[in-house]
C-alpha cells in the first residue's frame, strides 16, 4: 500500500509540477506553491527529486525520452515500409 501512495504522490507532483512549469516557467513558481497546488507535504519534493533543478529536469528527461520514443516509432515504420516494399518487388 505505501509503494502505491508513494508512487500516486510522485506521479501527483510531477503532473502539476508540469502544469505550473508550463504556465509560469521555471522562475516563475516555487516548490511551496507546486507542494501546495499538489496538496503534499514540502519535504516530498526533496524526497523524490532533491529539489526544483532536479523536479525540472525529471519533466524534461521524460519529455525528451516520450519523444524520442514517438520518433524511433516513425523509423519503424519506415523500415516495415521499406522492407515490404522489398519484398513486393
Amino acid at each position: 500500500m505505501k509503494q502505491k501512495f508513494d508512487q500516486n504522490s510522485k506521479e501527483k507532483i510531477l503532473n502539476v509540477a508540469i502544469k505550473l512549469f508550463a504556465q509560469k516557467g521555471y522562475d516563475g513558481i516555487s516548490i511551496r506553491e507546486i507542494c501546495k497546488s499538489a496538496d503534499i507535504n514540502i519535504c516530498m519534493i526533496s524526497y523524490y527529486f532533491g529539489g526544483k533543478q532536479e523536479l525540472y529536469q525529471v519533466i524534461i528527461n521524460n519529455l525528451i525520452e516520450s519523444k524520442k520514443i514517438y520518433m524511433d516509432s516513425f523509423l519503424d515504420i519506415n523500415e516495415d515500409f521499406h522492407l515490404n516494399s522489398e519484398i513486393m518487388d
